[in-house]
């Protein structure tokens, strides 16, 4: 394999580790930010049955019009709640293939780079070799005098 393709190997699977890692890293953001957004809608989901419960036990008189309202909107905070639950579950897949993929892009930059010592270490064995061949045919000829 020749040197420049052989940087060039090297260049492409250093570049996907990079691009592996940021993608790692963005899935990790993504991750946080979807359980926070998770937790907010499980403290307002919480109030919000409190109140209605409260409302429902005191009998206040608040009109039923609003009671439903308020039970309405609850189905609705359940429903964006299982949404966000299930966003949490894909972004976690997501980041499992990621891990994945980036562990592969690791091993194919070391196995390149591996490539690349074995074919220095053979240069460099090569022209060992001829260096000293030369210096055998130097001292072995035959001197004029």
């Amino acid at each position: 394999m020749q040197p420049k393709t052989l940087k060039l190997l090297q260049a492409v699977a250093t570049r996907k580790v990079q691009i592996t890692a940021q993608q790692a890293a963005e899935q990790q953001r993504r991750l946080q930010q979807a359980t926070a957004h998770e937790v907010l809608f499980l403290q307002h989901a919480a109030k919000l049955e409190v109140r209605t419960r409260e409302w429902l036990d005191q009998d206040s008189g608040c009109p039923t019009h609003l009671l439903l309202g308020a039970q309405h909107f609850h189905k609705a905070m359940r429903t964006a709640l299982d949404l966000q639950h299930s966003t949490i579950l894909h972004l976690q897949e997501t980041q499992a293939v990621t891990a994945t993929t980036a562990v592969a892009a690791q091993r194919l930059q070391r196995q390149i780079m591996h490539l690349s010592t074995q074919q220095q270490q053979g240069e460099a064995t090569t022209q060992r070799q001829q260096e000293q061949r030369l210096n055998d045919n130097l001292c072995t000829r035959p001197r004029v005098t």
